[in-house]
């Protein structure tokens, strides 16, 4: 069964599915781009830390 066709026979948990991801979206990118920059700070940091092994 496709996706598409699931959705459109169900608008209404679509709607549902839509107002509860929108906000999801809207917080995580902020938390997306922290995580981003801080995961790329702890590479450099081990990265000089190993060097200095």
């Amino acid at each position: 069964m496709r996706s598409g066709a699931f959705l459109y026979s169900v608008p209404s948990v679509n709607l549902v599915h839509w107002y509860f991801n929108a906000p999801l979206k809207v917080v995580a990118n902020p938390w997306l781009k922290f995580f981003v920059i801080a995961g790329l700070r702890l590479s450099a940091i081990l990265a000089s830390f190993l060097k200095s092994l």
